[in-house]
């Protein structure tokens, strides 16, 4: 029989949502990733030189961009698993500013989904989820760069004993 109330075990409770975290963060990385470097590659080989003047939801253009529904499809995933592992960060930390955090993280993972289902096709909705995304990632990195100053910062591994 093992002891639930070790502090072994309460420093360890939440591993398997730190996983998640981890985890959905960088598939949500890679599936951004794979989707705007497909989408872009396939854009160069049509424009060759312009592509360093296009911007970047041009991508997302089904009536000029070849790979389009991949690029907006990535965005779309990536949204989702950014949400799911700003929804592990909520459960996971209990104080004020990480829980903040957690729910403007939702709002940019929202977002980055919402801009996958509204391409630039979609002016004005585009424009409306796009705003969202710039404001709420914005203060996403102030917020972030406060909670690292602070004493005990999630986001520096005091929480797993590494510090």
């Amino acid at each position: 029989m093992s002891n639930t109330s070790s502090p072994l075990n309460k420093q360890h409770k939440n591993f398997d949502l730190h996983l998640v975290i981890v985890f959905m963060s960088l598939a949500a990385a890679i599936i951004a990733s794979f989707g705007v470097l497909s989408a872009l590659f396939a854009q160069a080989q049509q424009m060759q030189t312009n592509i360093f003047n296009i911007r970047p939801d041009i991508l997302g253009d089904y009536m000029n961009s070849p790979l389009a529904a991949v690029f907006n499809l990535s965005l779309l995933a990536a949204g989702a698993c950014f949400l799911l592992a700003t929804l592990a960060i909520y459960f996971t930390f209990s104080d004020a500013l990480s829980r903040t955090i957690a729910i403007v993280g939702a709002i940019v993972g929202l977002s980055t989904a919402l801009m996958g289902m509204f391409p630039i096709n979609f002016l004005e909705w585009h424009r409306k989820v796009s705003t969202l995304y710039l404001v709420s990632s914005l203060v996403l990195h102030c917020l972030c760069f406060a909670d690292y100053f602070k004493p005990q910062s999630t986001m520096t591994g005091w929480y797993l004993g590494y510090r």
